[in-house]
């Protein structure tokens, strides 16, 4: 039996939010769809596909929109993808960038292959998975939304500009592909055995222009962690734990603001920690030093930012509270890991 697509949450949540933008009934809309307000308030939780595809179809119809999945896909934050757009758009090349757009996906859909890259002579092909049997046409505006997070995922990489040579969906042509084109590139394809780009294999050997490559072994680390978790570990207190170190860089993450994120109240979350001999404000206390022993051994970000990644407006408060933690300065840690010097770190 096929494994049931799933996506994450973030999909609807970004469908939802142009919707209301639109003055369109989003409230209704994803109550038609079957989604509910819990399974949009965890960024990690993941929706079954059936669900977006009626949410884009319904939302297509309602704001009378006949290129939605476009929109969309051209409005679609790509920072709320998290640690899986960090390792795309900062790796050293495009072809490494692409690397960990296939190796991470199941961080973005589970049940469903991944993406594919063909180089043949000077022209690179990449495929977006299938949908088995599923009705192309039914899927038209999630495959591309999707597409057009890819190309300006590629624009990132290799600059505004770029364009691929075609675009190939699956699904028939709409009436109107005046929108395709000006989003994606004048070659456009329909009715295809699958949804890919072609573009230049020179792209490849490109150098991503402002990569941060110091950030991208942690944005890997993150994802291998998120997706392949450790033998015994507990699987709620990981979830948490990962959505505390994605809001820390705002300051403390007050319970209050975290536990509707994981369909808790305050008082139902502190019990849960409470099982686990923990307390919330000690669990942000660990999170923050994880996080900062892994900037200080694999990067050679500077201090003041890391201050400013775990939520301290001061680089003093960063080394009081590393301090405590450690019995030692940040610095001295990273001269002990012997890990890269921040460039003004003497």
């Amino acid at each position: 039996m096929r494994p049931v697509v799933r996506m994450n949450s973030n999909v609807a949540r970004a469908v939802l939010e142009f919707v209301a933008a639109a003055g369109g009934p989003a409230s209704s809309l994803r109550d038609e769809a079957g989604i509910t307000p819990a399974d949009l308030a965890n960024p990690r939780r993941s929706l079954e596909v059936a669900r977006l595809v009626n949410l884009l179809n319904a939302g297509a119809r309602e704001l009378g929109d006949d290129a939605l999945g476009l929109h969309v896909g051209a409005s679609f934050e790509l920072a709320t993808l998290g640690p899986f757009s960090y390792a795309v758009l900062n790796a050293p090349t495009v072809g490494v960038g692409l690397a960990n757009l296939a190796r991470y996906s199941a961080a973005l859909a589970q049940g469903l292959g991944t993406p594919s890259l063909e180089v043949r002579g000077e022209t690179a092909r990449l495929e977006l998975p299938r949908f088995g049997s599923a009705d192309a046409n039914a899927l038209r505006h999630l495959s591309e939304g999707g597409l057009v997070v890819l190309v300006r995922m590629m624009r990132r990489l290799r600059g505004p500009d770029w364009q691929p040579h075609e675009v190939s969906f699956q699904h028939d042509a709409p009436a109107d592909t005046r929108e395709h084109a000006a989003l994606l590139c004048p070659q456009l394809r329909f009715g295809c055995a699958a949804t890919s780009i072609r573009f230049d294999a020179r792209d490849l050997r490109a150098e991503v222009p402002g990569a941060d490559r110091y950030l991208l072994p942690i944005a890997e680390r993150q994802l291998r962690d998120a997706l392949e978790p450790a033998a015994g570990s507990d699987p709620w207190l990981r979830e948490l734990e990962i959505l505390v170190a994605s809001r820390v860089c705002d300051g403390h993450p007050p319970i209050r603001s975290v536990a509707p994120q994981l369909g808790l109240s305050v008082r139902t979350l502190q019990r849960r920690l409470e099982k686990r001999s923990m307390l919330y404000r000690d669990l942000v206390a660990r999170v923050r030093f994880q996080l900062a022993r892994r900037y200080l051994e694999e990067t050679s970000t500077e201090l003041e930012e890391i201050a400013f990644l775990l939520g301290y407006s001061e680089l003093s408060a960063f080394d009081h509270a590393f301090r405590r933690w450690a019995d030692q300065t940040p610095r001295a840690f990273r001269r002990a890991a012997g890990a890269p010097k921040s460039a003004r770190a003497t």
